[in-house]
């Protein structure tokens, strides 16, 4: 189920996290810094992604790391777009069952 909830996003025990960049992006801003900065073995595995896939945008990478966190990496289709919409109006089987075959 997919709750609206407020707080520092790092801090949640939810058991999963989405939130939207760009390909190729350098995690240097906003939320993707403080995810850089939590887990930078999730950014080295995004440019590794990126390269050897090439992503086009509305696709989604998921990242799992050791401690069991996982983050939904959604790549908007316009830029700009806020990532909320991505949990808002996509159902949730489709963003788990998407990005589970890419892993």
């Amino acid at each position: 189920m997919i709750q609206l909830v407020s707080g520092d996003i790092l801090l949640t025990q939810a058991q999963a996290m989405a939130h939207g960049v760009a390909p190729f992006d350098h995690f240097n801003q906003g939320l993707a810094l403080a995810l850089r900065e939590q887990w930078p073995a999730m950014v080295k595995d995004f440019r590794h992604w990126c390269h050897n896939q090439n992503p086009k945008p509305g696709e989604v990478w998921q990242w799992v790391g050791a401690g069991g966190h996982r983050i939904f990496n959604e790549l908007p289709t316009t830029r700009g777009s806020p990532a909320w919409l991505f949990l808002v109006w996509r159902p949730e089987w489709e963003v788990w069952n998407g990005a589970r075959s890419r892993n």
